[in-house]
């Protein structure tokens, strides 16, 4: 029996503190235009998004819990705090793991039986990722592929990395406009 403990994000709480966070940075937004000067502007605007930043951080890191993946000749076994669930290999109808996009957002691991059971790993600590968390998802592939069980991509796994992608692509297109503003003040006016 093989044994592996890794912390898991809480999809769920990710999903809601997201939702939660576009109406409040709109929210900052609207009070900023009513600060009339532009410097108190920037400090305002600055401060409400790194508490807001912070207070996300602490809500996620609160949520997010060590689990242990037990392996044995016919099953696995997911020890989520008091809960456990076992999923016998010949119920599993395929499975994946891929990163998110850069190694520094974790990984997902999906186990599909009658249902997807989707895990977003990240490093124990959570303020700091070890070499040893490296090891665990090629350890973890290494297992999943001994087993038998074939590995597949889903339509819902390409859907995580278009959402998981959304982040890099907001910064891409804001260093464009920016570089575009740039270029229209210096050269156009």
């Amino acid at each position: 029996m093989k044994e592996m403990e890794l912390r898991v994000v809480n999809c769920k709480v990710i999903f809601l503190s997201a939702l939660v966070v576009i109406p409040v940075t709109f929210l900052i937004a609207i009070v900023a235009e009513s600060i009339k000067y532009t410097v108190n502007q920037t400090y305002f605007i600055i401060s409400c998004l790194a508490l807001v930043g912070i207070i996300n951080f602490v809500i996620i890191k609160k949520y997010s819990q060590l689990i242990t993946f037990s392996f044995s000749d016919n099953s696995i076994s997911i020890f989520e705090g008091r809960e456990i669930r076992t999923i016998s290999y010949s119920n599993i109808d395929n499975y994946n793991t891929y990163y998110l996009l850069v190694k520094k957002m974790g990984y997902m691991v999906r186990i599909k039986d009658s249902k997807n059971h989707f895990f977003w790993i990240t490093w124990k600590n959570f303020e700091k990722k070890e070499k040893n968390d490296d090891e665990n998802y090629e350890v973890l592939q290494r297992i999943l592929a001994s087993t038998g069980i074939p590995r597949k991509k889903e339509t819902i796994d390409i859907f995580i990395l278009l959402v998981a992608s959304i982040p890099w692509a907001a910064l891409g297109l804001g260093i464009i406009t920016l570089l575009g503003i740039f270029y229209y003040v210096f050269f156009k006016i």
